[in-house]
């Protein structure tokens, strides 16, 4: 069965630079129900699923997710780095992963008939080619090695990982991967499916006024669905 499984936590210590803002306290619930609401939107006919939320705050998971605490060892991983427990043991299956400012706004299909092997990330496009963590396809008990290895010292990979564009948790996912599969990169999700079935918000969304075809838009670092007046999320960013 496959897994759909996000990450909110809303006790941070306001590390900017690892994406802890301030505005996630008042609207992550927000995110959370629009994020999980446009997947059952979009989820293809008779795929049967779960949806998991990694959080600190139970209360904020839409009925029919699972709430899922974040394991006491990342008590002190600053922001982004958390999104490593989605590697943990709680999930078997082929897992979608998302940021809480994707938006899900066509059918999964083509994303989701994508293996893994084990793992699948986004060209940030941003920073083209560069691996970006916002929404990731992986098997987790394939994905164990990067929570083990991360643990085994979370400090030294986070001084290794602190500047931009190589910088958090996706840098590191990348690093390992290359370690791990004799220095091939990880594959990206955009060279997998045709093109503009994703798309990256800032600058791929923003400069256009229509978007067909598309199936998910990623986050970029600004502006957040929230803060755009993107016609886009007005049909799309919503609850029900």
């Amino acid at each position: 069965m496959l897994n759909i499984v996000a990450l909110y936590f809303s006790q941070h210590h306001n590390r900017e630079e690892h994406g802890e803002r301030d505005f996630w306290r008042d609207w992550g619930p927000t995110y959370v129900r629009r994020l999980f609401a446009g997947v059952d939107r979009h989820m293809p006919r008779l795929t049967l699923y779960r949806k998991y939320l990694y959080t600190d705050t139970p209360e904020a998971a839409p009925p029919g997710v699972k709430v899922l605490p974040i394991p006491d060892v990342f008590a002190g991983s600053p922001g982004w780095w958390k999104k490593l427990a989605v590697f943990s043991e709680a999930l078997v299956g082929t897992t979608l992963y998302l940021d809480l400012d994707n938006v899900v706004c066509g059918d999964l299909g083509p994303i989701l008939a994508l293996t893994p092997d084990p793992l699948i990330m986004l060209d940030d496009r941003a920073y083209p080619r560069l691996p970006n963590g916002a929404a990731m396809l992986f098997d987790p008990a394939r994905m164990r090695p990067w929570l083990d290895s991360y643990l085994l010292h979370p400090e030294g990979w986070h001084n290794r990982f602190r500047e931009w564009p190589e910088a958090s948790d996706q840098a590191y996912t990348a690093h390992l991967f290359r370690k791990l599969h004799q220095g091939a990169e990880p594959p990206l999700m955009q060279d997998l499916v045709p093109p503009g079935t994703i798309l990256n918000a800032r600058v791929e969304l923003e400069p256009r006024r229509d978007w067909p075809g598309c199936r998910l838009v990623y986050g970029s670092y600004s502006p957040k669905p929230h803060e755009s007046r993107h016609p886009f999320y007005v049909e799309h960013w919503r609850d029900e």
